[in-house]
C-alpha cells in the first residue's frame, strides 16, 4: 500500500552519499542526508532524539568551501522498532526553521547546491521518499 505525499514539497533523495554533522544536547554525531527540501530534511542516524528538540545540521555538500550551520527541529524520530515496510532507514525527519533572512537563505543554498548535484546526475537518484 503506498502513503500519500502530504510534503508541501517534494524532496531531492540523495541516496545517503553526503554526510551530516548534527548538532544536539551539546554534542556533535553524524549522520547521512536522505532527502531534503527548503522546508526539512530526513537525515539517516542511529541518534533518537525527541520530538519538537532544536538542533543544528550541518550539511557536507561536495564543493562547498565550509559547512553552513542550519536550524532545525525535529518533527519525527524513525527507529528500528518504528521503521515502516518501505524500508525507510533509522534516523531523524526535521523541518528548518529560519529565525532571519539569513538563515533562510544559507538553508536555500544547501537546497540549491544539492539539487545542482542532481540536475549534474552526481550520484543522486531520481526518486523521493
Amino acid at each position: 500500500m503506498f502513503s500519500v505525499e502530504r510534503r508541501a514539497e517534494p524532496r531531492v533523495c540523495t541516496d545517503g552519499i553526503i554526510g551530516v554533522r548534527i548538532h544536539a544536547h551539546g554534542r556533535i554525531e553524524r549522520g547521512t542526508l536522505v532527502d531534503l527540501n527548503n522546508l526539512g530534511a530526513y537525515v539517516a542516524t542511529s541518534l533518537v532524539l525527541e520530538k519538537g528538540l532544536t538542533i543544528t545540521l550541518e550539511i557536507e555538500v561536495p564543493g562547498a568551501q565550509r559547512l553552513l550551520p542550519l536550524p532545525a527541529e525535529v518533527v519525527r524520530s524513525v527507529t528500528e522498532l518504528r521503521r515502516q515496510a518501505d524500508d525507510t532507514p533509522t534516523g531523524i525527519a526535521v523541518k528548518f526553521v529560519a529565525e532571519s533572512v539569513e538563515e533562510r537563505e544559507r538553508i536555500h543554498v544547501v537546497v540549491q547546491s544539492t539539487l545542482a548535484l542532481d540536475l549534474l546526475g552526481v550520484g543522486l537518484p531520481n526518486e523521493t521518499w
